[in-house]
Order: C-alpha cells, then sequence, then structure tokens
C-alpha cells in the first residue's frame, strides 16, 4: 500500500514537473523558470522521502505496540497460571487442614475416654 502511494506521488510530481516544462517549452525558458521548476521538483522529492520516514517510524511504533502487546498478553498468562497453581495449593491445604482436624479430634476423643 505505502509503495503504491509512494509510486502515485512520485509520478504526480514528475507528470507535474513535465508538463510546467513542455508548457514552458514553447516559450524561451530563461534560467529563473527552470529553476523554479528544478526547486518544485526537489522539493516534491523531498516531500516523498518525508513521507516515507513517516511511514516507516509509524511502522516502527506498530510493531513496538506489537511487541509490547505480546509481552502483556505473556504476562498475563503467567500470572493466571500462578493464580490457578495458588487456588490449587489453597485447596490442598484446606484439605490437608481438615485432614489434622479431623486427626486432632479423633485423638482428643481417644484420649478423653
Amino acid at each position: 500500500m505505502t509503495d503504491t502511494i509512494i509510486e502515485k506521488f512520485q509520478s504526480e510530481c514528475t507528470a507535474y514537473i513535465n508538463t510546467r516544462l513542455l508548457a514552458s517549452s514553447s516559450i524561451l525558458i530563461d534560467k529563473t523558470t527552470s529553476e523554479y521548476y528544478l526547486n518544485e521538483y526537489k522539493r516534491c522529492i523531498n516531500e516523498q522521502m518525508n513521507f516515507v520516514n513517516y511511514i516507516n517510524e509509524q511502522l516502527e511504533s506498530l510493531n513496538t505496540l506489537k511487541s509490547s502487546e505480546i509481552a502483556i498478553d505473556t504476562f498475563l498468562k503467567r500470572l493466571q497460571a500462578i493464580h490457578e497453581y495458588e487456588l490449587k495449593q489453597n485447596e490442598i491445604f484446606e484439605q490437608i487442614l481438615h485432614e489434622l482436624t479431623t486427626i486432632v479430634r479423633l485423638q482428643f476423643v481417644y484420649l478423653s475416654q
């Protein structure tokens, strides 16, 4: 997509310069006129390079954001796994506590007799 836009922009710059030069060729082209159109062409090329640099910067920013998003997703998955592990660990501790309570009660009842 970017290449198509750049190609279109470049062809429009070239067409503009050629049209102006051809239109001016019927009249005597003086140094000032040719310098003007040459400067216009240079301006078009500079604009094109600025656009390419801008698009590249935006693509780099997008890639950075995607990378950050992947890192955040990975972090969230790890947090979820830790949370699930802690829930399972709490469940096991509760079972152990229940078993110990039962044993202590039985021992107390046995010793009470």
